[in-house]
């Protein structure tokens, strides 16, 4: 029989074979499993026992993770999937006031990823161009957004920082997977209308408006705005149109449409029954509109469908061609001034004759109480002179001065965008 010291040296010897990694378990791969940890007792006599690894990396991923920091307000949701497959959503927000209203740009990033050690990348669908880098650690989250571009989210909506674990339950949005950006207002979920999708419409004198909407999930919605404004030149209709469409988030019963390329452009929504009382803040030039068209207006929903086209046949009609009033100089003199009147949805027209090399020079003198008062000029043979009407319009509504290359009456079309009624002075001349 063995004494206790023989089997004490046994024992050492073992330990000794595991600490120098000639313990065998398995093959290599389950081996890459197990590890060797030291112990030692209260007499400071060490062992060593072999034990299996715990992949911290994966365990408990599940959850969802918050970040917050200055104006950014972020949330990411993950839930494991088995061999080592994530479902991650990643909702940013950057939040802002206006008027004394918090509103967020947003965006959103989805999809299944594959956890390498302790990090993942996302690459959502169709924005190969974005990348997201998350590496876990523990109960958070350390997120680089890496990308050429803004990964189609809002205005300053960014996905990077530490994001820190609030709830073992995920939190995923129903929407579809396509959804990848989203602009606008906060996310305050409180006293939302249904039954919002649809098309709703506007029409007023010759301004003829829709708006197409789509409700998505976390109380946002999809929603494009498309304006006209049609008058008529030489008998034939012409149309000076605008849109604007983001993906927005709705507090209570508003939201305010900021579009990503015209920042200065804000479009408040407030839905009420069937109805959306829209108004506009920002000029045509920071919305991006052509000459005369507005937003502002109540719109009635006409369908359920999602339809953004105005010109249906449905349309109401708009008023006869515009009558003229005739420029003209007084004997051995090449400039005149004209004095109107003018009020918000009309149009005036001064036709001035003119040959080819000559050079002609329109100035608004005085514009009204507001200084909005704006005109365009079409040749002849119907071509704008300053291009697209409406395209130039921020530039060109105080004055233009060019060569002429046709023969013939022009007209100078005289319009006002914001003011109800505006009185201006005009001085046209041709030299």
């Amino acid at each position: 029989m063995l004494s206790k010291m023989t089997i004490l040296m046994i024992l050492m010897l073992m330990v000794s074979s595991i600490s120098a990694g000639s313990f065998k378990v398995g093959n290599a791969a389950s081996r890459a499993n197990f590890k060797t940890v030291e112990t030692a007792n209260q007499n400071g006599e060490r062992s060593a026992i072999i034990v299996k690894k715990t992949n911290t990396a994966s365990a408990q991923l599940t959850g969802t993770y918050h970040y917050k920091s200055g104006n950014y307000n972020n949330t990411i949701s993950v839930e494991e999937q088995g061999n080592n497959r994530l479902r991650v959503e990643l909702n940013a927000s950057y939040e802002y006031k206006i008027n004394g209203e918090w509103n967020a740009n947003v965006g959103e990033a989805k999809g299944i990823v594959t956890l390498d050690g302790n990090t993942a990348v996302l690459v959502p669908k169709d924005r190969e161009d974005c990348k997201f880098v998350l590496k876990f650690s523990g109960s958070k989250i350390i997120v680089k957004q890496e990308s050429k571009s803004n990964c189609g989210f809002g205005l300053n909506a960014y996905a990077g920082g530490t994001y820190r674990k609030v709830n073992n339950k995920p939190d995923f949005s129903e929407s579809d997977e396509n959804s990848t950006s989203e602009q606008n207002p906060t996310t305050e979920t409180k006293n939302e209308p249904s039954g919002l999708t649809g098309t709703y419409r506007y029409k007023s004198g010759n301004n003829n408006n829709a708006i197409s909407v789509e409700e998505k999930s976390n109380n946002r919605l999809r929603v494009s705005i498309v304006v006209n404004y049609e008058y008529k030149v030489d008998g034939e209709w012409m149309v000076n149109s605008g849109s604007a469409g983001e993906i927005v988030a709705l507090k209570g019963d508003t939201t305010i449409l900021v579009p990503a390329d015209f920042t200065d452009c804000q479009i408040s929504l407030k839905f009420s029954a069937n109805k959306i009382v829209v108004k506009q803040k920002g000029t045509v030039s920071d919305c991006g509109f052509g000459a005369n068209t507005r937003a502002d207006g109540i719109y009635v929903k006409t369908s359920n469908e999602l339809n953004a086209n105005v010109m249906d046949d449905d349309a109401q009609p708009l008023p006869d061609e515009i009558s003229s009033e005739r420029v003209n100089f007084k004997r051995g003199k090449s400039a005149a001034n004209v004095l109107g009147k003018i009020a918000k949805g009309e149009e005036k027209v001064y036709l001035i004759g003119a040959r080819s090399g000559q050079t002609m020079e329109v100035v608004i003198t005085y514009g009204g109480k507001y200084n909005d008062v704006v005109f365009h000029i079409v040749a002849p043979d119907g071509s704008l002179l300053m291009g697209m009407a409406g395209e130039e319009l921020a530039e060109i509504n105080s004055g233009w001065k060019g060569k002429l290359t046709k023969t013939g009456d022009y007209k100078i079309v005289v319009g006002v965008i914001e003011a109800e009624k505006a009185d201006f002075k005009m001085s046209v001349s041709i030299r």
